[in-house]
């Protein structure tokens, strides 16, 4: 038959391949689709409309790919394919904010990974695409909280105090739709960082108080079990930590405790960075405040998160940076047990840090070595290898443990997670 009586079902297949994927996380799913895009694309001839689609199709298959391998190359591809694709698509077309969006994910994958520049390009792409999709789009909310996230990211990188704003404004009109977006709990807990990196800043001393709102709004409307609430739980408990210490309100101590002690289980549970920080912010604050048993149970679950971390991460930039974070973890925590009463606790604490040091890591490196000095170099390499996609599975962007010490001016400027950068949908 006609290629174009055959293009509505080649369509369903692929998509169907990528919904299977969703669902399962099964890799070999997407790299099917990937597979069948490209061979979709590689078949239709450059003039004919369906080859601008297939563009943006294998373009948002390889973003998404992308994000969960972290290869770099696949960034560089789904960037070439979708700035072909848009490039092809026509200014007044509906399709064009659905490649937009696909481009400035891909764009913003790849700054992420030391490609600053594309950052600015990735910004002004979720901008026109956010023209696009006018108030009462069901799609607008999700651009919003991109951009969002972009323009915060930015103001990370340059501390310019327009993007902070203009993030602020972007993630609020995420949540005026009047069906609230699958993401609403997300695009909560997104403004809520927002505020709370802002607070401090002249003439925004109400920040404080109503990213706390925010944050407990978000906590409300996230599933229990969802990924992103640890990053929500560790911004309330340190926004309430800050309150707390400014205040000496014993209300807002108590409250902080509790979310600190939450977003340390979670984190230890899935992702032990998150129960490093946590642990370590719960610890620091509640040492401020003389609460002493607090600070050492915050600053035993930093420990063991700690723990895992080290284990776990082979590549030796990995492990180093959070040893750099050990031996202040451990000291804090030994203080808080000493200043209890707990002698015994207080030298296990630091006999765990210095184990630590001397064991895990010297061990594993031992064993990295000796599978190269039996000439089983691809052994180790591999080993590796897996090592750094475990930790990037854990988190895409690379948690750096060494500032976790801040002062309180600084204590104001910490966020919480980054958010959500999913693709549009293909289209089709």
């Amino acid at each position: 038959p006609p290629r174009s009586t055959l293009f509505p079902y080649t369509t369903l297949f692929r998509s169907t391949l990528d919904s299977r994927h969703r669902r399962t996380g099964d890799p070999g799913n997407l790299a099917a689709a990937v597979d069948a895009y490209r061979g979709a694309l590689e078949a239709t001839p450059a003039g004919r409309p369906e080859h601008a689609q297939y563009a943006a199709n294998l373009g948002a298959m390889l973003s998404t790919r992308a994000r969960v391998t972290g290869q770099l190359a696949d960034f560089d591809a789904a960037a070439d394919m979708l700035q072909a694709a848009v490039a092809a698509t026509p200014a007044g077309s509906h399709e064009r904010a659905d490649r937009l969006e696909n481009l400035a994910n891909a764009l913003s994958g790849r700054a992420r990974r030391g490609r600053e520049a594309d950052l600015d390009q990735a910004i002004a792409a979720y901008q026109e695409a956010a023209t696009l999709r006018r108030a009462g789009s069901p799609k607008r909310p999700v651009t919003m909280l991109n951009l969002g996230n972009a323009l915060r990211g930015r103001y990370e990188r340059g501390a310019d105090p327009r993007d902070i704003d203009a993030a602020v404004a972007a993630h609020r009109d995420a949540l005026s739709a009047p069906d609230r977006s699958p993401r609403y709990g997300v695009a909560l807990g997104a403004l809520a960082g927002d505020l709370f990196m802002r607070f401090g800043k002249p003439g925004q001393g109400a920040d404080l108080d109503e990213a706390i709102g925010y944050a407990r709004a978000a906590l409300a409307s996230l599933p229990p079990q969802g990924p992103d609430r640890v990053g929500v739980e560790s911004l309330l408990a340190t926004a309430l930590w800050i309150r707390a210490i400014g205040s000496r309100d014993d209300t807002d101590a108590a409250a902080a405790a509790e979310h600190s002690r939450a977003a340390a289980r979670q984190g230890l549970a899935a992702l032990p960075e998150a129960a490093v920080t946590a642990g370590f912010n719960w610890s620091h604050m509640a040492s401020r405040l003389g609460r002493w048993d607090e600070a050492a149970e915050g600053g035993e679950a930093a420990l063991r998160g700690l723990q895992t971390l080290v284990s776990s991460q082979l590549t030796r930039p990995h492990q180093e940076s959070w040893l750099t974070a050990l031996g202040g973890v451990a000291a804090g925590t030994a203080y808080a047990h000493a200043a209890h009463g707990r002698g015994e606790s207080a030298v296990l604490a630091l006999e765990q840090g210095r184990s630590l040091l001397l064991t895990e890591v010297l061990e594993r490196d031992r064993g990295l070595r000796a599978l190269a000095a039996a000439g089983r170099t691809d052994l180790s390499d591999r080993l590796q290898h897996a090592a750094g996609r475990l930790q990037q599975a854990r988190s895409e962007v690379p948690v750096q443990p060494a500032p976790l010490i801040r002062t309180l001016s600084q204590e104001s400027s910490m966020s919480a997670g980054a958010g959500w950068t999913g693709p549009a949908p293909p289209t089709g």
